[in-house]
């Protein structure tokens, strides 16, 4: 038997065996930063892309629609504890630089960025 003290996360299979230091209170800690995160990208998500004149609850719908999706892709089939939620600097790119002070219709600005 190895003599090595293993913490609780790690006997519950929730952590890499190979990663040391990993403490309860660092996770839950970890925990709450990821949900308030995640709490705020998708309501400044729909913020900033509401400027450029669509509709703030669909933006708000399927930016958690996306984040949900991304998080259990990460979860499930790449096995890696991250949370995944969008990519907010193109976004700010689009709806300022080409939509509100570009004078480009929305519409035709989600044809430049794609």
């Amino acid at each position: 038997m190895s003599s090595k003290k293993t913490s609780f996360v790690h006997k519950l299979g929730l952590a890499y065996p190979n990663i040391t230091g990993i403490t309860m209170r660092g996770e839950i800690l970890g925990g709450i930063v990821c949900a308030l995160l995640l709490y705020y990208a998708p309501i400044l998500n729909a913020g900033i892309l509401s400027a450029t004149g669509m509709d703030l609850g669909a933006l708000l719908t399927t930016t958690i629609i996306l984040t949900m999706l991304f998080t259990l892709a990460n979860g499930l089939y790449a096995k890696v504890p991250f949370a995944q939620s969008v990519y907010m600097g193109e976004n700010a790119f689009f709806a300022f630089a080409l939509v509100v002070y570009g004078d480009i219709p929305w519409q035709t600005a989600l044809g430049i960025v794609f």
